[in-house]
């Protein structure tokens, strides 16, 4: 009988633990209202790093903990960190992360996107790369997926053009 009881307490703090994880509360990036307060803080913080307004920011998830907010100024994608607090880290944009690749200032450099939210194709001073976003606990960032092609050109030109990024299709 004790064997039973036994039994029937482990699996009660078993269950405990794959629903609500060793601390006892659900997973912050499983929980819609922990989320919602999430994003409000995102848009926040990305109105503030791009210059815009928060009514000019729509977040996007596109990864597991990974956002894109579109704003006024193109796509800043952010890393939701939780370790025993979550926190936003903004991850290095896909112009900035192909400047060095490209040898070409970040500000000449535009971004198409492609049918995966989390690829990109970087293109400026007439050379192209395509980026993919990668991450790990630690945080995110852009890494070039394919050689840089096309030859080089002086910098400037045009301004690269506003990309918005839409929800990937499930």
């Amino acid at each position: 009988m004790r064997s039973g009881a036994t039994f029937g307490v482990v699996v009660a703090l078993v269950s405990g633990m794959v629903s609500f994880g060793c601390h006892g509360r659900r997973d912050p990036l499983h929980d819609p209202r922990r989320i919602e307060r999430y994003e409000q803080n995102l848009i926040a913080s990305a109105a503030r790093d791009s210059g815009c307004s928060p009514v000019q920011v729509r977040p996007v998830r596109i990864a597991e903990a990974v956002w894109t907010a579109n704003t006024c100024a193109g796509p800043r994608e952010y890393f939701l960190q939780c370790r025993r607090i979550c926190r936003w880290r903004r991850v290095q944009t896909v112009s900035e992360a192909a400047a060095r690749v490209l040898q070409c200032p970040a500000e000449s450099i535009g971004q198409e996107l492609g049918a995966d939210p989390r690829v990109r194709t970087a293109t400026g001073c007439g050379r192209s790369v395509q980026v993919a976003l990668r991450c790990n606990e630690v945080g995110c960032g852009w890494v070039p997926s394919t050689p840089a092609r096309g030859g080089l050109q002086s910098p400037g030109g045009s301004a690269p053009p506003v990309v918005i990024v839409p929800a990937p299709s499930q």
